[in-house]
């Protein structure tokens, strides 16, 4: 979202991280008409975590950390997911394909 924002107005920042993070997760979800996108009773629990030891957030402190995971954090950075409820990925490592880059 960030990205065609930036190459049809041709500035950076239009959205502020915690709206990207909204439009990713919850407003995906409402978009496909999944009942998931929120870690509530009932509804499908599909969420990732990130390892905050890289050095893209060395310098990230409480107010700045979402803004780094949004913006600085890859697939590098992804420790844990979870599909479902179901964990697929465990400390970077699929649980059911091994070894994948």
């Amino acid at each position: 979202m960030e990205l065609d924002q930036r190459l049809l107005t041709g500035r950076r920042g239009g959205h502020a991280p915690d709206e990207l993070l909204v439009a990713a997760s919850s407003g995906g979800m409402q978009a496909l008409h999944w009942d998931a996108g929120q870690l509530t009773v009932g509804r499908l629990a599909d969420f990732i975590s990130v390892s905050l030891d890289s050095s893209r957030f060395a310098d990230a402190d409480s107010r700045s950390l979402l803004s780094y995971v949004v913006y600085a954090a890859s697939a590098a950075d992804v420790r844990d997911v979870y599909i479902g409820g179901i964990q697929v990925v465990a400390d970077g490592h699929h649980l059911r394909l091994g070894n994948v880059r």
